[in-house]
């Protein structure tokens, strides 16, 4: 925990988080915009992808790799959860928040925590940030929680491998087939329908790619949901293991 990573092995399932805050004296760190994010595996399989960084530059596409839009978690007015000790140009202050995690096993399943107040640095009235992973070995269960006032734009962004899958055009921007399409369920709590979006190889916006090593790059999909709305707001995302 004091490293700031996490593992999960739960009947099929693998996951790996990062969770670290971004408070305390900055530090030369590879540290992305990641938190709330993570690497999933069923059966081995690649579920969910950290698409990596093409290369260390700090525009274009070489910083997309670095910026929370390219990691399986959410921004709110185009703005990470929270920043991280390598932001070393930014002020402490700035960067201030606190984050935990937490994990109970309960009735043949797993709940795991992920809480911060890191929303809060842009003083717009947007309070704790908590997503819930709920795993069983029939599906995961993915719910943010975001509490505050205010009506802001949030987009979620889940990211898939497509090296098994063959004739995809680049700079496609469409809906995919249900084949392709990860989530078999998105709800919401009395507020607007999340609209998702697909991207594959894109580069206005960036999306849909993966460098699986430096400087080497290859078509993914990205799914953005998106949603204008009113704080507090709920929704939550469902992944089926459809071996069960």
């Amino acid at each position: 925990p004091k490293a700031g990573w996490f593992r999960l092995n739960f009947f099929d399932w693998v996951a790996i988080w990062h969770a670290e805050t971004s408070s305390g004296k900055a530090i030369p760190s590879h540290s992305h915009h990641d938190v709330c994010s993570l690497v999933l595996f069923l059966n081995g399989r690649e579920i969910l992808i950290d698409p990596g960084r093409y290369n260390y530059n700090n525009k274009g596409f070489g910083y997309y790799g670095y910026t929370a839009n390219s990691h399986n978690t959410l921004t709110i007015d185009g703005l990470p959860p929270m920043l991280s000790r390598g932001d070393r140009f930014i002020p402490a202050h700035y960067r201030q928040a606190d984050c935990s995690i937490t994990y109970q096993f309960k009735n043949q399943k797993v709940l795991i925590k992920i809480s911060h107040n890191g929303f809060s640095r842009l003083g717009k009235g947007i309070g704790l940030h908590t997503r819930t992973f709920t795993f069983s070995e029939k599906d995961l269960l993915i719910e943010d929680q975001i509490e505050g006032e205010g009506c802001f734009l949030i987009e979620t962004y889940f990211h898939q491998n497509l090296a098994n899958i063959k004739n995809i055009p680049h700079g496609l921007f469409r809906v995919l087939p249900k084949k392709i399409n990860l989530f078999d369920k998105v709800t919401s709590e009395n507020h607007p329908e999340l609209k998702p979006q697909y991207l594959i190889a894109n580069e206005q916006p960036f999306g849909g790619w993966r460098c699986p090593s430096y400087g080497v790059r290859e078509p993914a999909l990205t799914t953005a949901f998106s949603s204008k709305t009113k704080l507090p707001v709920s929704y939550t995302y469902r992944i089926t293991n459809l071996k069960v």
